[in-house]
């Protein structure tokens, strides 16, 4: 099992890599779990299999 952390500045194109990412898994048939760890994006390019958003949103995690 390998795993691919994904992090850097708005607008780097993570969400991009992420979702060219997904296609190249799907088409090869590839296994893979993709996860959403911020609560402020509201628009994914890709399906998520998790959402952190299903737990917490983005003004709770303003009030901390």
């Amino acid at each position: 099992m390998y795993g691919v952390l994904v992090i850097g500045a708005p607008g780097a194109g993570k969400s991009t890599f992420c979702a060219g990412l997904q296609d190249v898994f799907e088409q090869i048939g590839r296994p893979h779990v993709t996860i959403n760890l911020d609560p402020a994006n509201d628009y994914l390019q890709y399906d998520s299999t998790y959402d952190i958003k299903e737990l917490i949103t983005v003004e709770d995690v303003m009030d901390r």
